[in-house]
């Protein structure tokens, strides 16, 4: 699954870069740095698109400039970039990535509990202080911020972003390209569709169409179609 963490010794060294050059990049390179075996070299961006020449001590160099280096056997790449256009931004480098055959690595903190079957994509990064049950399913390009559950039997489709706080109930499914807001939760068996939207703070207690919106209030409200206005 492309982890390769053991206690605080770090074994095999290899070259990682991280795609994006904003805040989300510097925290990944902060937990790959400390807390995996890959050896952070350069946040890498499209061309022209460099907005100075390091970040975190490490150099910014234009994705031409890392193809003149190319190792294919010590290189891996992490997209390190948040939930814009509700994940097709870091959808779209994931893809071009793969496509091209380079390697995705993924990450999953130490201090998380994830059961031994549980089945991690390319492309993850799980942070701190998460539990992960036993036979759920992330797929690929998911980021699981800090404190959430994902209860057992329960599936998350490629290209989604969970904050923090997130209860996800056992036999639920989170379809691809959603994006779940801070203390929200779902109940048991629920299905979020894809495309959509939960609100920081929500309850979904039923299954939601795609590209919803689910906002909070004195009962909260799910508008079919109100996640269009994002992409």
């Amino acid at each position: 699954m492309g982890v390769h963490f053991h206690g605080f010794e770090k074994l095999v060294m290899r070259r990682l870069f991280l795609f994006g050059a904003t805040e989300t990049a510097e925290v990944a390179d902060y937990y790959f740095s400390k807390q995996s075996d890959y050896t952070v070299e350069a946040f890498v961006v499209d061309d022209g698109f460099a907005s100075s020449t390091s970040l975190a001590g490490k150099s910014v160099v234009s994705f031409t400039e890392y193809e003149r280096d190319l190792r294919e056997e010590e290189d891996y790449f992490f997209v390190a970039i948040g939930y814009s256009k509700l994940n097709r931004a870091r959808a779209e480098k994931f893809l071009f990535l793969k496509n091209r055959g380079i390697r995705l690595a993924s990450f999953v903190s130490p201090e998380a509990s994830v059961a031994d079957n549980v089945q991690i994509g390319l492309n993850v990064m799980v942070l701190e202080k998460n539990t992960l049950q036993p036979f759920s399913l992330i797929g690929d390009n998911v980021v699981i911020w800090s404190g959430n559950h994902l209860g057992h039997h329960s599936t998350v489709g490629n290209h989604v972003f969970i904050s923090s706080g997130v209860v996800i109930a056992g036999h639920s499914k989170i379809e691809p390209f959603c994006f779940l807001g801070v203390n929200s939760s779902i109940i048991n068996g629920s299905t979020i569709g894809e495309n959509s939207v939960v609100g920081a703070g929500v309850n979904v207690a039923e299954d939601v169409p795609a590209y919803s919106a689910i906002v909070r209030g004195q009962r909260d409200k799910v508008i079919p179609g109100g996640a269009r206005g994002i992409l």
